[in-house]
């Protein structure tokens, strides 16, 4: 029985070791335990360095492991590192300038000073504050600052506030649906063009009589502005911004205007028609091409001819298109404005002394 006891001892020590997992041995001087080292190098055994106590050579650092295997360097904490320039374009060498702390300087609390008052003045112009500060403007609240804006931008915010309003009163009144649609929907017959031009008629009346009730103050409103633009310079080129008239005068007055603006208009036609002929003859595109290969000294005798040659090519080509029908009646539209800016000279010359300068 002693002699089995003692097998069964045996071999229960033996599964005992088996069973359990083999740790790092201490050696003899390691302060660890258990050491994290196979063999152990902390200590003076194992053959390792001596004295090192699981430095950087092992990949780990006591007090700061954590997780399996990960470590955290703490020796860089307090220390700023360099930041990558925002504006170094990229592809190139980075500067070599190192960026340095700042140095912070402590505040200096301001020193409690003891004053009698003797310096403040409570009478006089200094104590009312009648003498402002250099460099500084004074500034009421109260009062929104003044608006500043052209003769040209003030005579169209009239234009537009007048035709708002009108707009919105023409569709109150009575049968303007059917007016509206016969003015501007009747066919292109003899009884159409009749029933259109009724309509019409009724409209302008319409019109008047809202220039002289409800839109009266929009009326005087709009006609301040354009007597300001056309005293500040401004030349009022569009004749939708002229204002109505309010009588004979204005009427005659207005038309030397609108009749300036329809030439002036007619013109501008006559010369882009003119233009474009000439850029499409074949004569000028040689020539123009010539002016090119010539060279680009204004003073080289070659390109002075060539630019003379080119002038003597865009006459000849907008002479010819003038001799076109097209050229033709394009002639007499200018002819026929021209005629009706002096008939409304003519007119509005008896007038004129009347209105003052």
């Amino acid at each position: 029985m002693n002699t089995r006891f003692l097998i069964l001892s045996g071999a229960i020590a033996v599964a005992f070791c088996v069973s359990v997992p083999s740790a790092p041995a201490k050696t003899a001087g390691c302060p660890c335990s258990p050491c994290k080292c196979s063999p152990c190098t902390c200590g003076g055994g194992g053959g390792g360095k001596s004295g090192k106590h699981h430095g950087k050579e092992h990949g780990h650092d006591h007090g700061s492991s954590f997780g399996v295997g990960g470590t955290v360097d703490l020796g860089g904490i307090g220390h700023r590192s360099r930041e990558a320039d925002p504006f170094a374009a990229g592809g190139g060498d980075k500067p070599a300038a190192h960026t340095e702390e700042k140095q912070k300087t402590k505040r200096k609390e301001p020193e409690p000073t003891s004053s009698n008052f003797d310096e403040i003045k409570l009478t006089g112009i200094e104590g009312k504050g009648d003498i402002p500060p250099q460099d500084t403007f004074n500034v009421n609240n109260d009062e929104p600052a003044p608006k500043t804006t052209d003769a040209a931008t003030e005579l169209k915010k009239a234009h537009d506030d007048y035709h708002t309003a009108r707009s919105e009163w023409l569709k109150k009144q009575p049968n303007w649906n059917n007016l509206l649609h016969d003015w501007t929907q009747s066919p292109n017959t003899e009884e159409g063009n009749r029933k259109s031009a009724k309509a019409k008629k009724k409209i302008d009346n319409l019109a008047k009589q809202f220039d002289a009730g409800d839109g009266k103050q929009l009326v005087d409103d709009w006609k301040t502005k354009f007597d300001n633009a056309l005293k500040s310079g401004v030349k009022v080129g569009d004749n939708a911004l002229v204002p109505p008239p309010k009588d004979d005068i204005e009427k005659k007055k207005y038309a030397v205007i609108k009749a300036q603006n329809d030439l002036d208009q007619i013109k501008q036609n006559y010369d882009w028609k003119k233009q474009n002929a000439a850029n499409q003859d074949e004569e000028v595109n040689k020539a123009q091409k010539a002016l090119y290969d010539s060279g680009s000294s204004a003073n080289d005798p070659q390109y002075k001819a060539a630019l003379a040659d080119l002038d003597k090519k865009i006459s000849a080509a907008g002479a010819k298109w003038v001799a076109t029908d097209d050229g033709k009646q394009e002639v007499n539209k200018v002819h026929e404005a021209e005629k009706e800016l002096d008939k409304a000279k003519e007119a509005w010359k008896p007038f004129e002394k009347y209105v003052e300068k």
